[in-house]
């Protein structure tokens, strides 16, 4: 069995994995009285004095938490905010924080994720302490992001947006034996649920959309729907690969998947396939492969459609939260 199959298995509780019960239990315990003790008073929770915006998931691995802090944040801009975004900037080798990543970055310093938000032209702030990155942009910022730290309780929030997986439904036990940071009746006590997949009361639905590749060498542009239906490379270091090789092969091209760990730092050997053939990838591997990219490698940019009847709500509740202060240290909401 790959690699891929076995992460798939374990994400949906699998009954390989339930010898690991006792101790996901034991997990989620401890989580659960550590988030009570932010509830009850006893941890500090640093309160920013400007709205922090917390988008995350309750599983392990990819949800589609980037695309949606960008749209997020490019909304919010629309609307005159002045938006900055917080990251933890895993795997970035940046050793003094709060650090503000430049767009000129190379994606080995300051992480892909971070490199990729910094070159929508918002302010984004690394930090392993979320807080440091929060009280460096409150200095010049009205609406705050975090970029994953729905766990992340030192932090306080405002607005807690929780992304559901395909898998939700499916998904019984905390880690080990699972794929889940918390239980999930944590899903409860969020401000939004939002869901590709899942159509039910309190859930809101939102949209992915893929219309035009990139060049990674000539930055030419192309429409999805004019490229040529031909057999392709298809080359993915995502949480959830797979969404992306199904969005090829509904298109219409003849998919050969690659597979590499989130996060994966490419060389240019691990493009080399000597057949001559395009290769598209994701926005995320794209700004790891620039810098030995040539004319057959392609990105194809995810854009996130929202709902009006997430749109309304949220707005209307990030204009309550901007018309009242706020304690600069408070225990975290209930």
């Amino acid at each position: 069995m790959q690699t891929p199959d076995l992460i798939a298995l374990w994400r949906r509780g699998h009954l390989l994995f339930w010898p690991l019960a006792p101790l996901s239990l034991l997990f989620c315990l401890w989580v659960s009285l550590r988030r009570a003790c932010y509830r009850w008073r006893w941890c500090k929770t640093y309160r920013s004095q400007v709205p922090v915006v917390v988008v995350g998931n309750l599983c392990v691995g990819g949800t589609g938490k980037t695309p949606l802090v960008i749209c997020l944040s490019q909304l919010l801009q629309q609307w005159g905010y002045r938006v900055g975004i917080v990251s933890r900037g895993y795997h970035s080798s940046i050793q003094t924080f709060p650090y503000h990543v430049q767009p000129s970055d190379s994606a080995q310093a300051v992480g892909d994720e971070p490199l990729l938000l910094a070159r929508t032209g918002c302010p984004v702030v690394l930090a392993p302490q979320r807080i440091l990155a929060v009280q460096e942009l409150e200095k010049f910022c009205d609406v705050i992001i975090s970029d994953d730290g729905l766990q992340h309780y030192t932090m306080g929030r405002d607005i807690e947006l929780l992304l559901l997986d395909e898998h939700h439904d499916s998904q019984y036990f905390c880690l080990p034996a699972g794929s889940l940071r918390e239980s999930k009746r944590r899903v409860q006590s969020v401000d939004f649920v939002l869901s590709r997949h899942h159509a039910r009361a309190n859930v809101h639905h939102f949209a992915y959309h893929s219309t035009t590749l990139i060049n990674l060498k000539t930055q030419q542009h192309r429409a999805l729907v004019q490229f040529p239906l031909q057999k392709i490379h298809a080359l993915a270091g995502v949480g959830n690969p797979f969404v992306f090789f199904e969005t090829l092969q509904r298109q219409g091209f003849d998919v050969i998947t690659h597979v590499f760990p989130d996060h994966f730092f490419y060389k240019i050997s691990d493009l080399q396939f000597n057949d001559g053939l395009p290769i598209i990838m994701t926005e995320k591997d794209a700004v790891k492969c620039q810098a030995f990219a040539d004319e057959r490698m392609w990105c194809l940019p995810i854009q996130v459609e929202l709902s009006d009847e997430f749109i309304s709500p949220f707005k209307a509740q990030l204009s309550k939260r901007l018309s009242v202060g706020c304690p600069a240290v408070q225990s975290l909401h209930s």
